[in-house]
């Protein structure tokens, strides 16, 4: 319930402090907020710290525990610094006292609100990718590869594991320089992109090493990837008016038919590799 503050959440009055209409939507209770919420059809969300059978940060702690990724601006009567230390900790972004809210401080606090969680979602998702080749990461390959077991364990599905490492990449490195080898892991990159469907996790795990997370794939499947990418990457680049030659070895494990467990399954396809680069 946010009727103390009804007089300043109209788009009329926003408009004189900045050219933005806010489309809003009240509602007046724990539940209510919660569809709407769910709904995913709002930037910010202005919680009154009293919903009656439920405080704000109830709301608040539901919401993030369900990763709505939505900004939350709590309403208070102020002065209770348990309450500020519990908002804070909750991860809301702003605590305004009632009897002190303004037009002007409501505003920026709703802009400055989204615009933080904007930022936040950014640096997110930054931290799962190779900022190099803008493939995945070590950090998202392992999480999707916890969720795809999960979900083949219901589906009966299997799921394809490749281990790739670049053949001679640190010869590249010495003897044409770092920029050059930079610009060889985009151009591998590239590759793995057009050889694998959509559905396919691409990843680079570091160095010149990547690995590729493929969902309901059949054995015959695996291996056409394979030979297809080997194809692709034994002809030489052209990088920078310079031809360098390059190819890569691939391991490959199977789930659930090579192993189940996640650790062993890594490890059998890490073997894998490392015996096609012998």
């Amino acid at each position: 319930g946010c009727g103390e503050i009804d007089h300043l959440l109209n788009a009329e009055s926003y408009e004189k402090i900045k050219a933005v209409t806010y489309n809003i939507c009240a509602v007046d209770d724990h539940a209510g907020a919660m569809r709407a919420i769910e709904s995913g059809q709002f930037d910010a969300c202005l919680v009154n710290f009293d919903l009656n059978e439920k405080t704000g940060l109830d709301l608040v702690r539901e919401t993030n525990a369900a990763n709505c990724g939505l900004p939350f601006i709590l309403l208070t009567d102020g002065g209770d610094q348990q309450v500020d230390a519990e908002t804070m900790a909750a991860g809301v972004v702003d605590n305004l006292i009632k009897d002190q809210v303004t037009e002007p401080l409501l505003a920026r606090a709703i802009r400055y609100g989204i615009e933080r969680k904007r930022i936040e979602l950014r640096l997110a998702a930054l931290a799962e990718f190779d900022e190099l080749t803008g493939l995945a990461n070590r950090s998202h390959f392992l999480g999707a590869l916890r969720h795809e077991i999960a979900v083949a364990k219901r589906t009966g599905v299997q799921l394809g594991i490749f281990f790739l490492d670049l053949d001679r990449f640190k010869r590249v490195n010495d003897e044409m320089g770092h920029m050059m080898g930079d610009h060889l892991l985009m151009k591998v990159a590239d590759v793995l992109r057009e050889c694998c469907r959509e559905t396919d996790t691409i990843v680079r795990l570091g160095g010149d090493e990547f690995a590729i997370l493929a969902t309901n794939i059949e054995d015959s499947s695996a291996d056409a990837v394979a030979s297809k990418i080997l194809s692709a990457l034994s002809r030489p680049f052209t990088i920078v008016g310079h031809q360098v030659d390059t190819s890569i070895s691939i391991g490959i494990t199977l789930y659930p038919s090579d192993e189940e467990n996640i650790e062993r399954l890594l490890a059998n396809a890490d073997m894998a590799m490392y015996r096609a680069k012998a």
